[in-house]
Order: C-alpha cells, then sequence, then structure tokens
C-alpha cells in the first residue's frame, strides 16, 4: 500500500527526477553487460492501445538507439513466431525483451512469448528489459523456472524491490533494479498545452484495477468524470491492426525492417500523444495507472497516485522515489481530499 503524503515528500523537480531516472535506465544498460557495438533487436512490440506500454516502446527505441549508436535489427510483436527469427540474428545479436508489468501470471500471451524466446535462443544474449513482477499462482511456475535457469547469458531487470523478491523466491534468479523506460522519451517531441482546469481520473477499468473501485464515484465532486485511457478512432485503430497483422507474417529481413518500425512506433506514438493530451486537460490528475504516474511526471503535472490491485505503483515509488508534482494516497477518500486542496 502507498505510504500517503498530503504534501509532495520531494525536493527534486520534474526536471530532475526524469534526468534521474534516465541516467539510472542507462546504467542499467551497462550493468546487464550490453556491449555498445553489438547488434541487437527489440521484441515484443506492445500492439495494442494501453498509452503505457507504448510510452515504454518509445523510451526504449530512443535510448538502445542512442546505447548502441544505431536501431534495432529486427522488431516484431509476440505474435511473430521465435523460429521465423533465426535468419535475423548473427551470433552476437543481443535480444532485448519490452519492458513492462506482464511479467508472471496475469498477461499469458507476453510471459508464454518471453519463455519461448528464451527457450528458443540458448546461445544468445538476451536482456529483459524492465518489468514488474506478478504470480498469483506461484506454485505453478516449475516448467517456467526450468527454462529461465538453463539460460546462461539472461539478465533481467525489474522496477521494484518486491518483483526483485518475488523472481528470486518463485524463480531463483537475480536482477537488475532499473526504472522504467518511459521516463527516457524525448519529451520535446510531445508539446503539449500542460495549464489544464480542474479534477480529472485517469482509473484502471482492466484486471489490475482495484477492489474498491466501485466507490470513487460517490467521493468525487459532481460532474467528474471517470476515465481510463481514452480509445482511438475506430477506423484507425483497425487499420492500424490490420497493418500489425500483415507485418507479422512478413520475412524477417533488413530490407523491410524501415516499413515495420515505421508503422511500429507511428502506432505508439499516436498512443502516447493521446494519452499526454487527455492528462493535460486536467489541472490535477488522480490515477491509479503507473503510466499516468509517469506521463504526469514527465509534463511536471500535479497528479494523485493511489495504488492498482497489487501495488505496482506503491513498489515503484518506493524504489525510484517521485518528483515534487507527485502525491501519494492510500485510498480513494484520501486521493479526492489531496486534489480538492490543490485546486
Amino acid at each position: 500500500m502507498l505510504e500517503s503524503h498530503t504534501t509532495s515528500p520531494s525536493s527534486e523537480t520534474s526536471e530532475q527526477f526524469v534526468s534521474r531516472l534516465a541516467g539510472l535506465y542507462r546504467a542499467g544498460l551497462t550493468q546487464a553487460g550490453a556491449e555498445a557495438a553489438a547488434p541487437y533487436v527489440l521484441l515484443d512490440f506492445p500492439n495494442h492501445i494501453n498509452i503505457g506500454d507504448s510510452a515504454i516502446w518509445l523510451g526504449e527505441i530512443d535510448v538502445l538507439h542512442g546505447y548502441h549508436g544505431r536501431g534495432p535489427s529486427f522488431v516484431c510483436d509476440a505474435g511473430f513466431s521465435p523460429e521465423r527469427l533465426r535468419s535475423a540474428l548473427s551470433e552476437d545479436t543481443i535480444i532485448y525483451l519490452h519492458g513492462g508489468g506482464n511479467f508472471g501470471d496475469i498477461w499469458k500471451m507476453h510471459q508464454l512469448f518471453r519463455e519461448k524466446i528464451i527457450a528458443t535462443f540458448k546461445n544468445h544474449q538476451i536482456i529483459q528489459l524492465p518489468q514488474s513482477v506478478h504470480y498469483g499462482v506461484p506454485e505453478a511456475t516449475a516448467e517456467t523456472k526450468s527454462i529461465f535457469q538453463s539460460h546462461k547469458q539472461l539478465s533481467i531487470m525489474l522496477r521494484d524491490r518486491k518483483s526483485q523478491s518475488q523472481l528470486k523466491e518463485v524463480l531463483g534468479l537475480e536482477s537488475l533494479l532499473v526504472p522504467d523506460a518511459a521516463f527516457c522519451i524525448n519529451a520535446s517531441n510531445f508539446p503539449v498545452d500542460t495549464t489544464g482546469r480542474g479534477l480529472g481520473t485517469l482509473l484502471r477499468t482492466d484486471v489490475e484495477k482495484r477492489d474498491d473501485a466501485d466507490q470513487v464515484a460517490t467521493l468525487l465532486p459532481p460532474n467528474t468524470a471517470i476515465e481510463d485511457w481514452r480509445r482511438p478512432n475506430a477506423l484507425q485503430l483497425n487499420w492500424s491492426l490490420r497493418k500489425s497483422r500483415l507485418v507479422r507474417k512478413a520475412p524477417p529481413k533488413r530490407a523491410i525492417l524501415p516499413l515495420i518500425l515505421r508503422h511500429y512506433n507511428g502506432f505508439a506514438t499516436e498512443n502516447v500523444k493521446r494519452g499526454l493530451a487527455q492528462l493535460a486537460e486536467a489541472q490535477i490528475i488522480i490515477t491509479d495507472r503507473l503510466h499516468g504516474h509517469i506521463l504526469s511526471t514527465l509534463l511536471g503535472k500535479p497528479h494523485v497516485a493511489i495504488d492498482n490491485s497489487y501495488g505496482k505503483i506503491a513498489n515503484f515509488c518506493a524504489a525510484f522515489g517521485t518528483d515534487k508534482n507527485t502525491y501519494l494516497a492510500k485510498d480513494y477518500k484520501e486521493a479526492v481530499s489531496i486534489a480538492k486542496s490543490i485546486i
């Protein structure tokens, strides 16, 4: 649970905080033993409309390009067959797996893809970019444990210490503590008017929503919208997903990489633009999404963070702190009270 703060306990500005965490991310690549001169691939593109995952992807693209001095030699989503990747890899290619919050048994498609890659490419260096770990049924992991422990060049980055403890307990693996890649986004690419008015919300409606989520409507001021991330235009989304399915069938050849990367980056960029614009509308935001917190920080936007169902935000803030625009609340009643006192 988040330890509440009616006043922000941090003296760091948003710019200072973002710069510090971006630096920690780059240091994590060095700690993982990533050879800057080596070619690399970036796998498990978030082919869906979750804005947080899109922000992570764009941060990864930016920081990896800076670290290696070049872009990836191949990219794909979790629907791509690992066996088809062989022709895209040389012996010294580093395999990076996209970060996020899908390590464990909640988001099974991405976990299964991760396990297939690790099982298939035992002779390649594999770096799992920063994740949060959650196993609801930790005893059902014997096969996963075998796959991970049999790989001798696997480095795992995690976004909080509780995830590190669970990875050690459940899979017997050590990990590096590294912040979220969204802090590595070039914010100048997303100009937005951050003045905003009133109180806004960004609250989960998926499997990670809080058990007491139905209480928030009774606490908010009248006419306050209760929102999760807004969806894109239906026609635009259908066309983007259709292109993604076509991309999945494409051969893993460098000649078509620019087309795939342009589509992926364009899809992610539109998601992040939409998310930043949504957050910018309000003077202060109440959010239980980790990337509601992170993108608000990138905007320098005052916001109140309240935890999701299993402590993702609390664990992240405990590991890396907050900026002076972040206020922490233990429940919705306190979150609304803090927000009202700031407006």
